[in-house]
């Protein structure tokens, strides 16, 4: 089982406005990669053809890539902000208990 955490930040338009970090939220879950993968592409839409690598340090220095980050505009109404959610998948494994 995989599941898709997304960790969100926005920021309003203006240049001096701050990025500002929200709750990580579990967006898609899935059996296998793949149907995961399709459920990201539907969850984030055209969004998701222009997603960016994430990297994460090793302990050794080298970076490893972790997932995507993708990068949107939002409106809603009047308001209007820049949105990027830090998207990483993790894989679940069932642990039996005796």
């Amino acid at each position: 089982m995989y599941q898709a955490i997304a960790t969100p930040t926005v920021r309003g338009y203006h240049p001096s406005s701050k990025w500002t970090r929200y709750q990580d939220a579990q967006i898609a879950q899935a059996d296998t990669l793949p149907n995961l993968k399709k459920k990201l592409a539907d969850h984030y839409g055209r969004n998701w053809k222009r997603k960016r690598p994430m990297y994460r340090d090793q302990p050794d220095g080298r970076p490893i890539r972790v997932g995507w980050v993708v990068g949107m505009r939002m409106v809603d109404g009047r308001d209007k902000w820049l949105q990027q959610d830090w998207v990483s998948i993790v894989e679940v494994k069932e642990v039996k208990l005796d």
